[in-house]
């Protein structure tokens, strides 16, 4: 483990009452490098190092689920986590047909199945695929992968909804918490801020401007920051196309042969 991340869970281990100024101004310099830590006031940083508490999850551990009550907000000190968005695969069985939908959590479902004669469609709605005879399978899709000094959890405190995506351990992972009430205190109106600014800006490229609002920042969670420097590549050409990418700021240059 690296050094400094060991003196930084040294000081998270002590109890949050019993943190002196002193140990608080402590981890604060050896935090303040930290990616997260970078963008915040000092204030409002000294804050975080009184609250924050320690967590360790080993590789391929959830730490928290889609649909869970939102309760916290994880900075990550070391380690990978991966952000899973779900859908679901509905398998409805009878004797008179067999079919397949895939659901979009919190959309209204209306299937058309082909009858077996094939010489009419059958509309059926979602209580009927969720019946008895329905075998629901929910699938995770990997949509984002977050490393050290990037943080999560934000969107269901400042929505006051339940948790829009499952977080995975990609490796041993060891996270700075801030319960919800901390985290209400300390940093809802900068976190509030960020994500504004993400879906405003998202929001003012044609692709996204008719989206609402909320559509967008459930959105948010499949987009993340990259920066790159003059002479970088980005991706070659014949290379297998995995990404899209939105130009925040700076210029690209786009050669083909």
């Amino acid at each position: 483990m690296d050094l400094q991340v060991a003196s930084i869970l040294d000081i998270l281990s002590i109890p949050c009452a019993r943190r002196t100024d002193l140990t608080v101004q402590h981890l604060l310099d050896l935090t303040q490098h930290i990616r997260f830590f970078a963008g915040l006031s000092r204030p409002v940083h000294a804050a975080c190092c009184r609250a924050m508490k320690c967590a360790d999850y080993a590789s391929g551990e959830v730490i928290f689920r889609y649909g869970a009550v939102a309760d916290s907000f994880c900075i990550i000190l070391r380690g990978q986590v991966s952000v899973g968005i779900p859908t679901w695969t509905t398998v409805l069985a009878s004797n008179a047909f067999k079919a397949t939908a895939m659901v979009t959590p919190g959309r209204r479902l209306s299937q058309a199945l082909l009858h077996p004669d094939r010489s009419r469609r059958k509309s059926v709605r979602a209580s009927t695929l969720l019946s008895e005879d329905s075998l629901p399978t929910m699938v995770l899709n990997e949509v984002n992968l977050l490393g050290a000094g990037t943080s999560f959890g934000e969107l269901g405190l400042l929505k006051g909804e339940k948790r829009s995506a499952t977080i995975t351990c990609k490796e041993p992972t060891t996270l700075a918490v801030l319960e919800k009430s901390d985290f209400d205190l300390i940093l809802k109106d900068y976190q509030a801020k960020l994500l504004n600014d993400k879906i405003n800006f998202l929001r003012s490229v044609p692709a996204f401007s008719t989206w609402t609002i909320s559509a967008m920042s459930k959105c948010s969670y499949y987009f993340f920051e990259r920066t790159y420097y003059k002479g970088d590549l980005v991706y070659r050409e014949g290379e297998a196309a995995s990404e899209v990418y939105v130009i925040r700021e700076g210029e690209f240059k786009v050669r083909v042969r």
